[in-house]
């Protein structure tokens, strides 16, 4: 009988054995298929980076035909230019961007979801990035430790595309 039991043992022992090899077998095949199936999502799009760019965009366009900036952003809803639609002079949150220019600079602005100037929500962009800088320094004081989000956007080949038309 002794002999029986540690054959039995010996069986189920074997045969919890290869169940767990086949566990893992399956486990690590289904980690590996995992990683093969896996798809790349690309990084979202921020609505209001886009909606920034449009608008900077209309600016450049109406730079280049009358030779200077637009008084305000209404410009460019106007007669005969309208490159955007009402709509798209506010930002996602219903307030309107800001703008303003000094002849060769501009700036575009949004107070982000808060709707209050001088938080880190804040997104800026314009022309030329030292003059956002600066424009941001003097109407953007810092708050505690975070920075306002500065957008960047103006390319070497902007830069020198409106280096050659002045």
């Amino acid at each position: 009988m002794n002999k029986m039991l540690k054959s039995i043992i010996k069986r189920i022992l074997r045969f919890l054995g290869i169940m767990l090899c086949i566990v893992c077998a399956i486990v690590i095949m289904l980690l590996l298929l995992n990683r093969l199936l896996r798809v790349e999502r690309p990084h979202p799009v921020d609505p209001i980076r886009v909606q920034m760019e449009i608008i900077r965009m209309a600016v450049m366009g109406y730079d280049a035909r009358e030779g200077k900036y637009p008084d305000s952003l209404d410009a460019l809803i106007q007669p005969p230019y309208r490159q955007l639609k009402k709509e798209d002079l506010n930002d996602p949150w219903g307030e309107p961007f800001g703008y303003e220019h000094d002849g060769d600079n501009y700036v575009i602005w949004s107070s982000g979801p808060d709707k209050k100037m001088g938080t880190a929500d804040d997104i800026v962009t314009g022309f030329p990035p030292s003059y956002v800088a600066s424009w941001k320094a003097k109407h953007i004081p810092p708050v505690g430790n975070q920075e306002t989000n500065v957008v960047q956007e103006a390319t070497t080949e902007t830069i020198k595309e409106k280096e050659k038309t002045r």
